[in-house]
């Protein structure tokens, strides 16, 4: 494993584990609020749940199927429209949304960060191949690496796009308010008692939280080639000639439409043949959820040489010398095209 990559790993897991963190405290508030609606709710079900209760003990299974019955009819006619229940309903919704809010919010923040580790190790990957090819001791480069505050700069000023994600509360609410009754609603017909129904909840929760889990690696993924691009892009820039590479994890939970395209080679300013310009990218006109959700694909360079570059105000962060002389400079006086031909 490469430093780079253990520095990528490193920021998932710190990313993971406070997304858990987040909502295990989102867990433990709506099972205490949870626990409150079930004291005022708890009477009126009881007798029901008793009857269920006795006629399992019996192995009655007319008797049980009946008392199912009953118990479902009363559920459905008077728990959710039961006051107790509604406003238990509104704190969960809130405490969930919270959660997301709270995740997500933490996740675009490290964004920045994601980005500029990446775009700084490309960069040195790309130093090292060049040396490597070029076989010129003379060789010296410098390159200006980026900082979280830079990049948090060049995306307010529209100069490069990361990942970020915006909440929706209304429309959150509502897709809370459908889980959650359904998980009640399932629970009922199965003819779980109040207790039982709090593990539903639970199961909702952790649902939300898996889900923010894979945004978040979607998220990562995506800054992350992001960064590894820009770098190359502004590589070129400078007279350098590289290709794009996809490559998959190599594991068995990789899609069948990315393992295709693994080991894929194309132009920097060339989409691969899914539509997408890198791994994550959802940016692109061709970008679908199918293609970027839960990705966890990586790209890396082909450094193939050097040719003429732009002119000095086009040229990007990257600045190459040989025998101390200014890159351009070198190869007129040596009439190449390329070095190592």
């Amino acid at each position: 494993m490469t430093n780079l990559e253990r520095e990528n790993l490193k920021l998932e897991k710190e990313i993971e584990k406070k997304i858990r963190k987040v909502y295990k405290t989102a867990q433990a508030e709506i099972a205490q609020k949870h626990k409150a609606f079930q004291k005022d709710f708890k009477l009126k079900s009881a007798v029901y749940e008793e009857q269920i209760r006795q006629a399992t003990a019996k192995g009655d299974f007319k008797a049980l199927s009946f008392a199912k019955y009953e118990y479902e009819r009363f559920m459905k006619n008077s728990m959710f429209t039961d006051r107790h229940y509604l406003n238990m309903l509104e704190q969960v919704k809130a405490e969930l949304v919270h959660a997301n809010e709270t995740a997500v919010a933490f996740v675009n923040g490290k964004m920045p960060e994601v980005y500029c580790i990446n775009y700084n190790g490309e960069a040195s990957m790309i130093m090292k191949d060049i040396k490597k090819i070029t076989k010129l001791k003379g060789l010296s480069v410098s390159w200006e690496l980026l900082d979280p505050h830079t990049v948090r700069n060049l995306v307010m000023d529209g100069k490069t796009l990361l990942p970020y994600k915006v909440v929706d509360g209304v429309r959150l609410e509502r897709w809370e308010t459908q889980r959650i009754n359904a998980q009640m609603l399932r629970g009922i017909i199965q003819g779980e008692g109040i207790s039982k129904l709090a593990d539903r909840l639970q199961d909702v929760t952790v649902m939300d939280r898996d889900a923010a889990i894979r945004n978040a690696r979607t998220m990562h993924t995506s800054a992350m080639n992001k960064g590894c691009l820009d770098a190359m892009q502004d590589a070129e820039k400078t007279g350098i000639v590289l290709k794009k590479i996809w490559y998959t994890c190599g594991d068995d939970r990789v899609r069948e439409s990315h393992e295709r395209i693994n080991g894929e080679e194309r132009e920097l300013d060339e989409p691969f043949s899914n539509g997408l310009m890198y791994p994550g990218d959802e940016e692109s006109p061709e970008s679908t959820p199918e293609e970027t959700y839960n990705c966890r694909c990586t790209m890396k360079q082909d450094v193939l040489g050097f040719k003429s570059i732009l002119p000095e105000e086009k040229q990007g962060a990257i600045k190459v010398t040989v025998d101390g002389m200014d890159a351009q400079d070198w190869l007129k006086l040596h009439g190449r095209k390329r070095y190592g031909e």
